[in-house]
């Protein structure tokens, strides 16, 4: 019903006890207006949108927009500029109406800003409609986050606060993310950093480059059969060098062998022919998964140990392949073993945080989404 410019919802609503024609009745009838600013109101029709298992329009929320791509032309020829010339990702509720509660509650998570950005406007039908513009706005980014204490506090009545038991969990966590992450690195003995990863071809190293070598050491010990050497940018064995090399385990025996730029590059020797190159199997540079399996074989090692190598190694073209395939993993039920897994089987055992599976709601967004279709 149009109540002015907003537009008010009624919903009546029985309690009847049993179906016995003397059946104790109680009626309520709630009102919904919206253009409604107060917090418990708000809650109110989102609580109410909840028990009722309403799943909610799609409700765009933000967007990011990328820049203008000139070369679009319309049907005549003519240059397109402006928004119709941009890409967007839009980004949607997953809980209808649940961001209007936490905007109304702490209004200092919208943020003034300037650009490409979702307008909403309740039309003369009562159906918000939804047009891209551009300009000065308050509203959120795609990168914001909202802390998880913010939405209890915004939903629970009364609450108190996280318990002390998960703040522990989450200090533990912070504590071995962060702080071992900056152990890893150690940038304040000069002498115990080596360069890790692949150079950039224009900037060089830079200082997210380096590790700590015993930790570098630590984590190849824990999960490979490769050592790690020491050298300098010639790649001569030092004590202090800044780079390093690598040692292999061959698997059927316990030799230990230093790996050579022929084993990395397939040839020594600049000059080579290509095809002398590409003819050395047991190269780690510019292969495939299998042709690398194959290199692997041929050399008596892991294959695994190859893929580390080409992540660690400073060699920018030293990429490891592309691997494609279904996906197994561990299933620990009745039948020990691997099992392939498939989009659904992932989905049925994903929940959401009100412990629903997370497929039984695709579902039945997909039912609503082809209903609205045939309408």
């Amino acid at each position: 019903m149009k109540v002015g410019d907003d537009f008010v919802l009624y919903a009546h609503l029985k309690n009847i006890k049993n179906n016995s024609e003397n059946a104790d009745q109680s009626e309520l009838i709630l009102q919904f207006n919206s253009g409604e600013t107060r917090i418990d109101k708000k809650l109110e029709f989102f609580q109410f949108k909840q028990a009722i298992g309403y799943i909610g329009s799609i409700k765009p929320t933000t967007l990011s927009a990328g820049p203008e791509n000139i070369t679009l032309k319309d049907e005549k020829g003519n240059p397109i500029r402006g928004l119709a010339s941009r890409d967007y990702q839009l980004y949607t509720e997953v809980y209808s109406g649940l961001i209007d509660i936490l905007t109304a509650k702490y209004p200092h998570l919208l943020k003034d800003l300037n650009g490409p950005h979702v307008e909403q406007t309740l039309n003369k039908e009562g159906y918000y409609t939804y047009k891209v513009v551009d300009g000065p706005y308050k509203g959120m980014s795609d990168g914001d986050r909202i802390g998880l204490p913010l939405v209890l506090n915004a939903l629970i009545e009364n609450y108190e606060g996280i318990s002390t038991d998960f703040l522990k969990y989450v200090g533990a966590h912070e504590y071995g993310h962060h702080y071992t992450l900056e152990g890893t690195q150690s940038l304040n003995n000069q002498k115990n950093s080596v360069v890790v990863g692949g150079l950039n071809t224009r900037g060089g190293v830079n200082v997210q480059s380096y590790f700590a070598y015993d930790a570098v050491k630590n984590y190849l010990d824990a999960r490979t059969g490769l050592e790690i050497v020491r050298v300098d940018a010639l790649g001569n064995e030092t004590p202090n060098g800044e780079f390093i090399n690598f040692k292999y385990h061959k698997i059927h025996s316990d030799e230990v062998f230093n790996e050579t730029d022929q084993d990395i590059w397939g040839t020594a020797n600049k000059n080579d022919d290509i095809f002398d190159l590409i003819n050395n199997k047991q190269r780690r540079f510019l292969q495939n998964y299998e042709t690398l399996n194959e290199a692997a074989k041929l050399r008596d090692v892991k294959v695994g140990d190859l893929f580390i190598a080409n992540s660690f190694d400073r060699h920018s073209g030293t990429l490891n392949p592309y691997i494609e395939g279904p996906m197994s993993a561990f299933n620990n039920a009745s039948d020990l073993g691997f099992e392939k897994l498939s989009t659904e089987r992932v989905l049925n055992i994903v929940y959401d945080g009100k412990f629903q599976k997370f497929l039984m709601k695709l579902n039945l967004m997909e039912v609503w989404i082809l209903k609205l279709l045939k309408h």
